[in-house]
Formats: C-alpha cells, sequence, structure tokens
C-alpha cells in the first residue's frame, strides 16, 4: 500500500471518527452475532501519518468480519488493531506492538482513533474483562443513544446527583436529547465536555469528574445528569462497559432491563412491577441460583442469543441458559409453557428493539453457588414424582452418603405409609424442611438445611433424599419426560 493510499485510509477514518470523544474508561466488551464471538476493546489512537505496523485491507467487510479476520485469522501476524472505514467497507489491521499507540489524543501528533483487541472468546460473554475483581450484584445500567447522522452510537451512564457544583458548567443549548448528547460530543476535544442534564428541550454541558460508582437513585423530580462515556462505530453490539479510575475506582456498566409498568388499582397510577426472586436448583451442575422473575413489555437492552423448542419444562429452559452462558451478568429466560419454547436472551446496547403485544414474563439467572457438590457428586439424576393434590412434579435427589453437614433434623414422624407421603410432608413444612429420611420401619424425618454446621446421620437402609425443584405440571408431563 502506497503512502498515497494509506492517507486516503486516514483522511476516511478522521472524517469518521471527528466524533469520537475520550471516555472515562476505554475498555468493553462487544459480541459479534453472525461469528458468535465476543470480544474485549479498548479504544486507542494512532499516529495519522505513520505507516508503522500496517498489515494489511480487508475489502467489502463488516465491523464484526474486520475484528473476526485481524484476531483469528491474522493473529500469527502480531494483528490486534483495526480501523474500520464503513463509507468504502474497507477494514485496515495493524500489529499494535509497532504502532504508535496513545491513550488519549496528542496535542503534539495528529492522532485518529482505533480499536485494539484485548481479547475474543468463543460464545456470548457480557464482560471479557478479568482485570479486577468485580462484584456482579452491583453492576450499574449502561444506556446508549445513536444517531443516523453520524451512524454513531454512545454509551451513557445515568446518575442522579444531589448537587452539580462540583461539576464545571460549560453552556447550554436546545434540541433533542439526542442533539444534545452529540453536541456535548462533537466540542468534546475543545470543551472537555462529557455530561449533559436534558430537560424540556435544553441541554446544559457539563465536564464531570467522577470520583465514586454511581450513588442509588435520589427521591425527587430532578433531572438526571447523562455522563457520556464513549462514542463509536455505530453497527458494535456492546455488552458492557468498564470503568476504571485510577487504581482504584472500577465498577461495569452494562444494560440492564426494567420491569413494565403496572396500574395501580389504589390511585390509579402505573408503577414498576415487582421482583421476584427464588433460590433454584441448578441440579446438572450442582448449583444453588439466584432467578429473578418479572414482566417486561419489550426487549430493550437484550437480544436473542438461541430459541429452542419442545422444551417441557421451565427448569430445563434454565439448565440451557446456564449451559449456552456459564456465568452472570447477563443472561434470562423467555419461556412459554403452552408452545414449549424457551428463548435465551443476553444483554447489550445497538440491537434494534422488539416490543411485544402485551407483557411477558422474563426470567434472570442472576448469581449462582456450587451447593454441596462434594456431598454430592456420586449421587444418581433426581427422581421425579408427581403430585395430584398441587398438579406438580417434584425433582427429588437421593443421597449415597450416610451423612450431612448441610442438613439437621427437624421433625420425626411415625408410621407414615410410603416415601411419598413422607415427600409430602415435607413440602407442607418448606421453608422449615428441604430433605427427608425415611426408613424401612415408615419413620419419616424432616431435614432443615443448614450452613456447614449440620450433624445429621441417616438410619440404616433408608432413603435420604433433598426436594431439589418443583413445577406446575400434569401426569402427561411426566410420562412424557419432563
Amino acid at each position: 500500500l502506497n503512502l498515497k493510499m494509506h492517507l486516503a485510509h486516514l483522511y476516511c477514518s478522521i472524517i469518521i471518527a471527528a466524533n469520537v470523544m475520550v471516555g472515562t474508561a476505554d475498555v468493553f466488551t462487544v459480541f459479534l452475532p453472525a461469528l458468535e464471538i465476543s470480544c474485549l476493546l479498548r479504544k486507542v489512537n494512532a499516529n495519522a501519518l505513520s505507516m508503522r505496523g500496517f498489515l494489511g485491507d480487508l475489502y467489502n467487510s463488516t465491523i464484526d468480519e474486520c475484528i473476526y479476520f485481524c484476531f483469528f485469522e491474522k493473529y500469527d501476524d502480531g494483528c490486534n488493531v483495526i480501523k474500520f472505514m464503513k463509507p468504502i467497507k474497507t477494514c485496515a489491521i495493524y500489529d499494535g506492538t509497532k504502532m504508535e499507540l496513545y491513550k488519549k489524543p496528542s496535542l503534539d501528533v495528529q492522532t485518529l482513533p482505533v480499536l485494539f483487541i484485548q481479547d475474543c472468546d468463543e460464545g456470548y460473554k457480557n464482560s471479557l474483562s478479568e482485570e479486577f475483581a468485580r462484584n456482579y450484584t452491583t453492576t450499574n445500567s449502561l444506556f446508549y443513544v445513536k444517531s443516523k447522522e453520524f451512524d454513531e452510537m454512545c454509551l451513557l451512564e445515568m446518575r442522579y446527583v444531589k448537587s452539580i457544583h462540583n461539576s464545571l458548567f460549560l453552556g447550554n443549548s436546545f434540541g433533542s436529547f439526542e442533539i444534545c448528547v452529540f453536541t456535548c460530543n462533537a466540542f468534546s476535544a475543545k470543551t472537555l465536555c462529557n455530561a449533559v442534564i436534558h430537560h424540556n428541550e435544553m441541554c446544559s454541558h457539563y465536564y464531570f469528574e467522577v470520583k465514586e460508582p454511581p450513588p442509588l437513585p435520589i427521591e425527587g423530580k430532578t433531572s438526571p445528569l447523562i455522563i457520556i462515556h464513549l462514542c463509536l462505530e455505530g453497527d458494535l453490539h456492546v455488552s458492557s462497559y468498564d470503568v476504571k479510575y485510577g487504581y482504584k475506582l472500577y465498577y461495569l456498566l452494562s444494560p440492564i432491563p426494567y420491569p413494565a409498568k403496572q396500574n395501580n388499582s389504589a390511585n390509579g397510577t402505573k408503577a414498576f412491577a415487582k421482583f421476584n426472586d427464588a433460590a433454584i436448583h441448578l441440579f446438572k451442575h450442582f448449583e444453588l441460583c439466584v432467578v429473578r422473575v418479572f414482566p417486561i413489555n419489550n426487549l430493550g437492552g437484550l437480544f436473542v442469543l438461541k430459541s429452542y423448542n419442545s422444551i417441557p419444562s421451565f427448569i430445563s429452559c434454565l439448565h440451557l441458559c446456564r449451559q449456552t452462558v456459564s456465568s452472570w451478568p447477563y443472561r434470562a429466560v423467555m419461556y412459554k409453557k403452552k408452545d414449549q419454547q424457551c428463548v435465551i436472551l443476553g444483554s447489550g446496547v445497538g440491537y434494534r428493539i422488539h416490543t411485544f403485544e402485551k407483557n411477558v414474563m422474563l426470567a434472570e439467572l442472576r448469581n449462582c453457588m456450587l451447593d454441596r457438590v462434594e456431598e454430592r457428586i456420586d449421587n444418581p439424576p433426581p427422581l421425579k414424582y408427581y403430585f395430584e393434590e398441587t398438579s406438580d412434579i417434584c425433582f427429588v435427589e437421593v443421597n449415597v452418603l450416610n451423612d450431612s453437614s448441610y442438613f439437621n433434623v427437624a421433625q420425626k414422624t411415625q408410621n407414615v405409609e410410603s416415601f411419598k407421603q413422607c415427600l409430602k410432608l415435607c413440602r407442607k413444612a418448606i421453608p422449615r424442611c428441604a430433605a427427608v429420611d425415611y426408613t424401612t420401619r415408615k419413620q419419616c424425618s424432616l431435614l432443615k438445611k443448614v450452613a456447614h454446621n449440620g450433624t445429621f446421620y441417616k438410619y440404616e437402609n433408608s432413603v435420604f433424599a433433598e426436594i431439589l425443584y418443583c413445577e406446575r405440571a400434569t401426569m402427561i408431563d411426566l410420562i412424557n419426560d419432563f
């Protein structure tokens, strides 16, 4: 490639990248749907007049194909930096070790933004960043706004701040929220604008320095401060964004769906539906997981990863979800019992939003922890029992060990006619009962689960079993391998 062609590449890139702002952090995870690959990218800046590290071009490509080509096809050549030029559908690839790269635009050197490919992995991963330990339960919500005019999207964070006096006010403008964000971004290099407050078509521009993770929402009618973290190519599908300030402050931004609003019959207003959390055993993985269920009316911030038919139960759908996405964040399912359809969802911005005619129930498969794996590893697969009185099927796991440090006896009952009757007594005593021990002398012991200090020893020739999970079903479901 001669210098004239190289400069033409850079000129096109500079036009595209003129509005790419310097975010407060620069690491984000993207998902390439058609290729089923997740990649961790870092936005950096390269010397616009240097040809060092240039490896070649990929013509008639998409940005997803560009990322894949560089990391997987040209990895042995040292490829780890790309610049995609959408108007000409061309991708320039580079060896970053030979380039002049800057974390921020340099005042002394003409630079342009490029994407450094830090890592890639097969399948959907909400976050590939493992640089810092993080508590997934404190993930904060990632928002975005897309501009058709610029063919870009900006990654945003919403904060309700007590005071904006610690922010530097830069001026006002007027227009839509989209215009507000992209105006701030367009002048960011000169004004340091990185946050806005938009209210009634009025846009206030600020330089906001983040010194702490997002606080809890503040009650009141104050308009939120919108932090603009990064603006980039509009065709990317961003799963999460890592926010890092200095060496100590670090948190993750990821799209979080909100429940649908429901009518409040008391005063006629609408409010967000409440979450319903439950602990559910994923017995194939020896895990106990938090499952959060709530209604939604659109897939804003979510997208379909996989869809399965002929799935007979909700628990089977959850197992498929766990198999598809190994950890939280983010993973969820929509299960339609009538159609036996299981839809597995990931979270990300940049996807087309699908709206439902009526609310559907979303089930998030959140944090999971290993559950008695050292005691259960040799247990046979769970047995299934149908209970006519409650119209459901329960999965019951028989333990091969004769003792457990996770159970204590809560109650003993004599003259119980059958093991199934013993299970019924346990179910009536939930949550005080989680397992049973049934003897040949028709004694039924109800067992309460405890944490690591149990002292349970089973009787000789008894059946020691834990009730793992129950789900509404019919006898036909049991026959059809529920």
